[in-house]
């Protein structure tokens, strides 16, 4: 519910529901697991984070309890979710707190694939937006492409995240960058048959419009 009422627009309640089920996914999780942290050089907020995922060590042996990891993997979404909710409302501090507990639960479990950590970077570029960090929101939303392209290619949440990236990098001056940006995410999305808002296609429209208007 939490999910259809973020994707309303309802953020309010969406961050109210989400902030409820929360404490009844963590009764479900070990404390182990909760208490789990990221190994510093698997910080997502650091260099290089994108090309060691899968390199950590999990706190709980996942595989021989498959109930345990299929709650923390619910955690993982609902706390991505309630990130998005909170940089909605103008939390950012909230939502940057959130992300981190995110990034603990995540790469301390050794839950850090590339379908999983994809949309994380994303909410974690989302963030570093509405921080004004624009150079720390075109590292995420490229880490997030990197993993989209390898767990989801040619997705519309791949496509929707390359247009992001590209508004960034048209907006820092990488016009050639952004182009590429650009053609793989309209590629996806007229091969799926599908449309996105105007203001995540409005980057590539400007793009164009420079290179060839």
């Amino acid at each position: 519910r939490g999910a259809y009422l973020l994707a309303s627009g309802d953020n309010q309640k969406a961050l109210a529901t989400l902030t409820r089920s929360e404490a009844e996914y963590k009764s479900n999780i070990s404390h182990d697991a909760l208490d789990a942290k990221a190994p510093p050089a698997l910080n997502p907020f650091g260099r290089g984070a994108a090309a060691k995922i899968g390199n950590s060590g999990p706190a709980v042996n996942l595989a021989a309890n498959p109930a345990q990891q299929s709650a923390i993997l619910g955690l993982v979404e609902l706390l991505r979710l309630k990130a998005n909710a909170q940089d909605a409302l103008n939390q950012t501090d909230a939502a940057a707190k959130t992300l981190t507990e995110l990034n603990d639960l995540t790469r301390g479990n050794g839950l850090d694939r590339p379908i999983v950590v994809a949309p994380i970077f994303r909410s974690m570029a989302v963030n570093s937006v509405a921080a004004d960090k624009p150079e720390a929101a075109i590292k995420r939303f490229g880490q997030a492409a990197r993993n989209y392209k390898r767990a989801m290619p040619g997705s519309r949440a791949q496509a929707e995240n390359d247009l992001q990236l590209a508004g960034m990098l048209q907006d820092y001056g990488e016009t050639l960058e952004a182009v590429y940006y650009c053609r793989t995410a309209i590629d996806s999305l007229v091969k799926l048959t599908i449309t996105t808002s105007p203001d995540m296609i409005a980057p590539c429209l400007r793009v164009k419009s420079k290179r060839w208007g």
